[in-house]
């Protein structure tokens, strides 16, 4: 439990203690949830947003290139802007303002300037490759941050 954002050792032990007491049929669903995740939601491999994958599998996905809605080629997406955001959480608070029409990268966390491990700072390289092909196709408008 203590590996979930925002849960130290003393919300993971309450957590622990309240699911002691539950029935045992709500303890199986619980579990079945959970090892069900990777049927219902994917990351995209284009621009780390956690998707629906039943929702685009409806749309012609193909379950091999796990791309989501907004980087599919039949986006309507535009597709000559980016915003990076930290986390999952701030794109869809952007999406919810409706103010943004462009494309996302989700860098999975904050960059640390003491930590040269994170995988933060690969998703920094692979994004500066990511718009490489397509600046030659279009006129690439820029990049923003989304902060908080």
């Amino acid at each position: 439990m203590e590996k979930l954002p925002g849960i130290g050792p003393r919300q993971a032990s309450r957590f622990i203690w309240a699911m002691i007491d539950f029935a045992p049929q709500e303890k199986k669903k619980l579990s079945e949830l959970i090892d069900s995740l990777d049927q219902y939601l994917a990351r995209c491999n284009e621009c780390f947003r956690v998707f629906n994958v039943k929702a685009s599998q409806d749309a012609n996905f193909s379950r091999l290139s796990r791309f989501c809605g907004f980087c599919h080629t039949n986006s309507k997406r535009n597709r000559a802007k980016i915003m990076v955001v930290e986390k999952d959480s701030d794109l869809l608070n952007i999406e919810k303002s409706g103010a943004y029409n462009g494309l996302y990268y989700v860098l999975g966390g904050v960059v640390d300037a003491l930590n040269e491990e994170l995988a933060v700072r690969e998703r920094i390289k692979q994004l500066q490759e990511y718009r490489k092909p397509q600046a030659c196709e279009m006129k690439f408008q820029g990049a923003c941050l989304g902060l908080r």
